[in-house]
């Protein structure tokens, strides 16, 4: 019999240079693409990195990430990366591509097994992030101007070393604001699949498509941040002719105010700067292209990458991973808690000890959904509080007990007082609400304004109440003594 898979797999051997497997059995069609938006990275060592990379760009709209590992052992990296293998839909395609192999081979196995799953993509190194300062995506940044035409090129800027005699641990993002007054001649491609001159791609030894494929196709339709076709004009002379045009015009600032590839390549003063012969290690882990394209000497380089304070970036970050905070149960403030430690009392106890010792145990921070603190059975039970010195109050949250006689705190009125003796009421709820606690459901009052005092009592008017309650949290900030009214 004849073993027709043999055959199969043969043809697609025999066609190994020619175009890419899906396209060949799609009948020579590119079929529909899974994804719009896709990133190809060949990396290393990125095991500390690699969470912040994906998420950050996966925020920016990009659909997939192909990952070509080269680290002697992949485990520690795959190991971050397990959250995304193992969706339903996973957002990574993973492999380890170990050497001898390298970068140009395992970027042409994607084109080869993956080009044609996505419509547009783009080749970056775990150190490099896009930078969109106009569009909140990638598929709005494209689809403003873009959508038409074929590759579209990204110039770098360098980040600098931010002042970290050695690498902080913690974000990228977070770390390091300070770059380059301007970016650089060198850029990266985003482009889509199937304007890849796919088989001159094989053949070519250069092998430049992250940064440029006008080399190979000279009738692509391309574009960079300013609307200006990239055709071969930009890399003649190169870096001559394409320094010409950054500098005119102050394009090299303009750009940084559309978008750019922010790379990240100085972590710190202690880094190593050195020539070397593995093309791997010059791809990602040295700055050396820059560098000698910009002419400089290398302290003169990492000063120009420190020396103008942009902190769009870490902003856009912090803001997003701030979102964590949408998850609290309970409720958060903006200002500090100044309640803890205060000297407390109350209008009496059932407990056997002191009313400072029982009343204290509602500002001790611990949630336990009971009442922490028991009045005994009496007319206008009270709670109160000597903050030590004048503070503007700006939010109070009062945490009910959940087991029993949630209605005795539904009522309550909080009072001020200059000298801990004459009060007078600034607050008042008497709509006969319940209100929790432990559940995420406290009373909460806050005001931008806020309201100064040094005492302040929570008064719970009416005859025979015990008053029983798991919290009391005030927040707000110290004023200077003499303007306390």
């Amino acid at each position: 019999m004849v073993d027709l898979r043999n055959i199969v797999i043969g043809r697609e051997l025999w066609l190994y240079s020619y175009l890419p497997l899906g396209v060949f059995r799609n009948s020579g069609k590119w079929p529909d693409p899974q994804f719009r938006f896709s990133l190809v990275l060949y990396t290393h060592h990125a095991e500390k990195r690699i969470v912040e990379w994906l998420t950050y760009h996966r925020s920016l709209g990009f659909d997939h990430v192909y990952i070509y590992s080269y680290d002697d052992d992949p485990t520690p990296l795959y190991s971050k990366l397990l959250p995304y293998l193992q969706d339903v839909k996973p957002y990574v395609t993973f492999y380890h591509f170990p050497k001898p192999a390298n970068n140009r081979n395992a970027y042409f196995h994607f084109l080869r097994n993956h080009s044609h799953e996505t419509e547009w993509l783009m080749c970056l190194n775990i150190d490099e992030f896009l930078c969109l300062k106009r569009f909140a995506s990638i598929a709005k940044f494209i689809d403003s101007r873009f959508a038409m035409i074929d590759a579209f090129y990204f110039n770098r800027c360098t980040y600098g070393t931010n002042g970290h005699n050695t690498a902080p641990e913690g974000d990228i993002l977070l770390n390091y604001t300070r770059r380059s007054p301007t970016i650089n001649v060198s850029t990266k491609l985003m482009v889509k699949s199937q304007s890849l001159p796919y088989q001159k791609i094989f053949y070519d030894n250069d092998f430049k498509i992250m940064q440029d494929c006008t080399y190979l196709n000279a009738g692509l339709k391309t574009m960079n941040v300013f609307g200006n076709a990239m055709d071969s004009w930009y890399f003649v002379d190169f870096p001559q002719k394409a320094k010409d045009f950054i500098s005119n015009d102050h394009r090299g600032e303009k750009a940084l105010d559309i978008g750019y590839v922010a790379h990240f390549a100085i972590p710190s003063e202690d880094y190593p700067f050195e020539e070397t012969e593995s093309q791997d290690a010059r791809f990602q882990m040295y700055p050396l292209d820059q560098l000698k394209y910009s002419g400089m000497e290398w302290s003169d380089f990492k000063n120009q990458a420190n020396e103008v304070e942009d902190d769009f970036l870490r902003n856009y970050w912090r803001n997003y991973i701030l979102k964590a905070w949408r998850s609290s149960i309970f409720p958060i403030t903006n200002w500090p808690l100044i309640s803890r430690g205060k000297k407390v009392t109350q209008s009496s106890t059932v407990q056997n000890h002191t009313v400072e010792k029982d009343a204290k145990r509602l500002t001790n921070g611990r949630l336990i959904g009971k009442a922490q603190n028991l009045t005994t059975v009496e007319e206008n039970p009270w709670w109160q509080i000597d903050l030590g010195k004048h503070y503007t109050i700006h939010e109070i949250q009062i945490y009910n007990r959940l087991d029993q006689e949630l209605d005795t705190a539904s009522n309550f009125e909080i009072c001020i007082s200059e000298n801990g003796i004459e009060w007078k009421t600034k607050l008042q709820k008497k709509d006969m609400s319940v209100f929790g606690g432990l559940d995420g459901s406290p009373f909460r009052w806050n005001s931008i304004e806020g309201f100064t005092a040094r005492w302040l009592r929570l008064v719970f008017p009416g005859k025979e109440k015990a008053l029983g309650l798991d919290q009391v949290q005030i927040f707000g900030l110290p004023i200077p003594e003499n303007d306390g009214q």
